[in-house]
């Protein structure tokens, strides 16, 4: 068993790994609270400015931003104190593979909202996917619909502060949601996470199996898609199943994000 702050958890309470941590359920007996554990190693790269953005995000008060509700540092492990989500939307999409066009307008309100709160805390995400997408049942109800979820972005250990008119140009994130510029190397802004969500919403609204056939014309040539469209030679195309049900408002949306 382990203890940072009066949470406890053990080994086999893991809810996830990554390149940055692995995140922990854990739980406060005191206070009756549960909570994700995220352990990084302390010094990491990225470990210092993750903490910083989340101590950043506590003065907005954004309800689709995962909050910091503690931090420890114990020998060469930093240990943030999250607020917990029920689920990820990547298990959400499991279970229901393709959303109706009513829930993802209302999932990706909040998740437009979260975006917006950090564009104007001038932070960038840089990993926009269904895992980092959290979903929290506002009223602990035993068997929610959509509209008892509220959505929120989390994981922000590839996220950096990048000021007006700065670009980054770091390569990472996940390379099936990574936008184009990223991809070539080149200098970038918050745009790329606009791309990032073109696909995720795209992913939400048309199914895993036409998602994947719309990202193979990409993962065949990379290089030679990307410079094709960036200078307009082809765009994006979109594959739907015959029984997705959308809006051409909603393509157009897609569309809009995906340039």
């Amino acid at each position: 068993m382990f203890y940072v702050k009066g949470f406890h958890y053990k080994e086999s309470d893991l809810l996830g790994s990554g390149t940055f941590g692995k995140v922990y359920k854990a739980f406060n007996p005191d206070t009756k609270q549960s909570s994700a554990i995220k352990k990084i190693e302390h010094g990491q790269r990225g470990s210092k400015q993750e903490l910083e953005i989340f101590q950043k995000l506590q003065s907005i008060e954004n309800e689709n931003l995962i909050k910091l509700i503690d931090f420890d540092i114990h020998g060469d492990s930093m240990f943030l104190i999250l607020e917990l989500g029920d689920l990820t939307l990547k298990e959400y999409l499991i279970e229901h593979d393709h959303l109706k066009e009513h829930v993802v307008h209302q999932f990706f309100r909040d998740i437009a909202n979260g975006l917006r709160a950090l564009k104007n805390a001038n932070i960038i995400h840089r990993d926009i996917k269904p895992e980092n997408i959290l979903l929290c049942n506002k009223k602990s109800l035993p068997t929610p619909a959509p509209k008892d979820y509220v959505v929120k972005l989390a994981d922000f250990g590839t996220s950096r502060f990048l000021q007006l008119g700065e670009l980054a140009q770091t390569f990472c994130g996940t390379i099936t949601y990574m936008a184009p510029e990223i991809q070539l190397r080149k200098r970038y802004n918050n745009s790329a996470d606009l791309w990032s969500t073109g696909l995720l919403l795209l992913r939400c609204i048309a199914g895993a199996d036409c998602f994947l056939h719309t990202i193979s014309v990409m993962e065949d040539d990379l290089a030679t898609f990307f410079l094709e469209y960036e200078n307009s030679a082809k765009s994006l195309p979109l594959h739907f199943n015959s029984d997705c049900e959308i809006s051409n408002g909603l393509k157009k949306i897609i569309e809009g994000l995906l340039i």
